[in-house]
């Protein structure tokens, strides 16, 4: 790093950064000058790299607080939705149980009716509303998160074995009339 000339006649550098006392015994008062300008320009490039340092820590943490909050976020959004869907789900199965459920309860006609309708959009009200959720669920999921086909190809190194079962004969057996797949009818007695 930058440096003055040690000693009037002498233009060797001194390296600011390895300064010892030895050097600096035979500098001058120009020189002396020329050091402590050095030292203070020395000083003010570290001042700025801690600084623009710091700025970085500070956008860093502000990043990944940031993360943070969408973690936390979305964590309750799908806290949310799963108890939304768990509460649907319960009710499509109440409804199903009202609707195929042993009746304990004597119902004219006309309530029987009445009831069998509110429970068929009731139904599939609840249906569409977790088949929503369901859908929102998947389209807000990332693509990285989403469900991969788990078989893979068989590895080259196996070999393949394949095996085919042919049938001894391909003719087809013949059939009396009135007999089904080439077996002849059941007379009703066994001899």
């Amino acid at each position: 790093m930058a440096a003055c000339a040690a000693g009037g006649d002498n233009h060797d550098m001194i390296d600011v950064k390895t300064l010892n006392a030895a050097a600096l015994k035979g500098l001058g008062k120009g020189d002396a000058v020329k050091l402590v300008a050095a030292l203070k320009a020395e000083l003010e490039r570290s001042q700025q790299a801690l600084a623009q340092r710091e700025r970085d820590i500070a956008e860093r943490d502000r990043h990944i607080a940031e993360h943070e909050r969408h973690a936390i976020e979305r964590e309750r959004e799908i806290k949310f939705k799963d108890a939304s869907i768990e509460r649907l789900t319960f009710q499509v199965a109440q409804f199903r149980a009202w609707k195929y459920g042993a009746r304990t309860e004597a119902m004219s006609a006309e309530q029987r009716r009445l009831f069998e309708e509110t429970l068929a959009e009731d139904e599939a009200d609840l249906q569409a509303q977790v088949d929503a959720l369901n859908a929102q669920d998947e389209a807000s999921r990332p693509a990285s998160e989403k469900r991969r086909p788990r078989r893979t190809a068989l590895p080259e190194h196996l070999r393949r074995v394949e095996h085919r079962h042919e049938p001894a004969s391909t003719a087809m057996c013949r059939s009396s009339p009135g007999s089904t797949l080439g077996f002849p009818r059941f007379s009703g007695h066994i001899e």
